[in-house]
């Protein structure tokens, strides 16, 4: 029993030492335009800034955490409440880096947050799906890249969608629903 406590201690030590070789944790900032209502020539852009969290380990698996502030006006799309709110997008899936190129391929989950929703009678705090692609530069500490997030309101959604990639006759059906619902943004990276 001893040597296996000690044995378990040496293996969780040596991880714990060993993760930093292995890992590597980044920090971000994001910015998303979004088209405004108006189709003058005069309308402006509208955007929606984001904050991210990452974590690449073994040198390819990487999971992320991004907060997008989201406009009451979005939000009311979403939900039907007129209150500002943050969009949370949790991924996980793989990241490759070739030289200063990185590229990342993730699948997650989302959840909408509203200001105050507790006091929200209807409001339905439920999980959706989506799928997210980048490609980047990386510069010693700091990066830049750009993604793609296509979201679902559920994994049902989500799993449908993937489905119908398989088969020839659905296929470019699916694909119009991935590119339509592609939310594009630029990301600035600091890497750990």
């Amino acid at each position: 029993m001893r040597k296996t406590v000690l044995f378990v201690a040496l293996l969780a030590l040596a991880v714990f030492v060993a993760t930093p070789a292995f890992a590597e944790m980044e920090l971000g900032l994001s910015w998303t335009p979004v088209p405004g209502n108006d189709n003058s020539p005069d309308a402006q852009m509208e955007s929606i800034t984001g904050f991210h969290v990452g974590y690449q380990w073994w040198g390819i698996f990487y999971a992320s955490w991004d907060s997008l502030v989201m406009p009451p006006e979005i939000i009311n799309s979403f939900t039907g409440f007129q209150r500002p709110g943050f969009l949370n997008l949790f991924n996980a899936g793989l990241r490759l880096r070739i030289g200063p190129i990185i590229g990342y391929a993730t699948l997650g989950t989302n959840n909408i947050y509203v200001y105050r929703q507790a006091e929200l009678e209807n409001f339905d705090p439920s999980f959706g799906a989506n799928l997210r692609a980048g490609v980047g530069l990386k510069f010693n500490w700091w990066g830049i890249n750009v993604s793609g997030t296509s979201v679902f309101p559920s994994f049902e959604r989500l799993t449908q969608t993937l489905a119908a990639l398989g088969d020839p006759d659905t296929q470019q059906i699916a694909i119009d629903k991935i590119v339509d619902g592609l939310v594009p943004s630029i990301n600035l990276t600091f890497y750990f």
